[in-house]
């Protein structure tokens, strides 16, 4: 009976082994793919970010000759005054705030990556962040490379957070 029971727990002892390896193994697959998609999702961050940059100058040329072929006696409009207005189209569609604030959600995500300690919720939570600011962007801008780009990393984000629901 004692020889049955040592056999038992030396099974028993070694399954665990194979399992806590497995795991292990699965986690690095996991870290391995999440940080492959989050290198995706930082190209895609630098596509928008140098659209966002060039669409400025040529945003404002567009409203310029909207204005003028709306409003032909122009000469009539204070420039000071159109120029406010204008001011504000570009401020309501600019996105650098939410650049910059995705960027920060990023390097912080990188950081609970790069933790021993299982932060699944802290990730989770960031994650919502991300998704809330992407979706920002997207909806502010009128670029439809910029809304493309969105999609894509809107679907890398989904892929992670479906990875992150694992480790909760």
């Amino acid at each position: 009976d004692y020889k049955n029971k040592k056999i038992v727990f030396s099974t028993i002892k070694s399954a665990l082994k194979d399992f806590k390896n497995f795991k292990k193994k699965e986690g690095e697959n996991l870290l391995l793919d999440i940080n492959t998609i989050i290198k995706k999702n930082n190209n895609i961050f630098d596509k928008i970010k140098k659209i966002s940059n060039s669409d400025t100058k040529k945003e404002l040329k567009k409203y310029k000759k909207k204005i003028k072929n709306y409003m032909p006696n122009l000469s009539k409009l204070d420039d000071d005054r159109l120029y406010q207005e204008i001011a504000i189209i570009l401020e309501k569609k600019d996105i650098n705030e939410e650049l910059v604030r995705l960027n920060s959600h990023f390097k912080l995500f990188s950081l609970f990556l790069k933790s021993k300690s299982n932060e699944g919720k802290k990730k989770n939570f960031l994650l919502q962040e991300m998704i809330r600011e992407i979706n920002t962007i997207g909806s502010k801008s009128d670029n439809v490379k910029i809304r493309h780009l969105v999609v894509d990393m809107k679907d890398n984000l989904e892929k992670i957070r479906e990875q992150v629901q694992n480790i909760l």
